[in-house]
């Protein structure tokens, strides 16, 4: 089974979210990759377990649409998801996933599957998957890319 492994995520309030304490994920068998992923703020290795080091902010949740109700889209159950799929977004814009099949999609469905576990009502979690696969073609992967990796 993949998720969460260290209990709850603990972070600051700064960026978006800033990691108070290492948090790491089991992620499913299609993310693993062939050799160890060792990089300032994660590390994979190879049999799929990711540790996001502490100090690591990320945005959350986008949902720039919806900006007025932000505060009941991006609530306390979607940080974990969201924490996960950003690191591996990162991650693969980065280049790290490029021997993975599909490295996109199979994170998005990490995402969708952290989500499920978190317990998001259903027609929700379906738009936020919706979105991060929308996001996902064309201009959706133009964030830019930290130069502390």
């Amino acid at each position: 089974m993949s998720g969460l492994i260290n209990g709850p995520i603990q972070y600051r309030d700064g960026y978006s979210g800033q990691l108070a304490k290492t948090a790491m994920f089991q992620l499913p068998q299609e993310l693993w990759p062939s050799k160890v992923i060792e990089t300032e703020w994660f590390r994979v290795d190879v049999t799929g377990m990711m540790t996001v080091r502490q100090g690591y902010a990320w945005d959350y949740a986008s949902v720039p649409i919806f900006h007025r109700f932000s505060n009941w889209l991006q609530g306390g159950k979607s940080k974990v998801a969201s924490l996960g799929h950003d690191a591996l977004c990162q991650m693969d814009r980065n280049g790290y996933f490029g021997d993975i099949p599909d490295a996109r999609l199979h994170i998005d469905k990490f995402f969708l599957f952290m989500l499920s576990k978190r317990k998001f009502w259903q027609p929700r979690k379906v738009l936020w998957y919706l979105g991060v696969r929308i996001g996902s073609t064309g201009d959706g992967q133009n964030k830019p890319i930290l130069e502390a990796e």
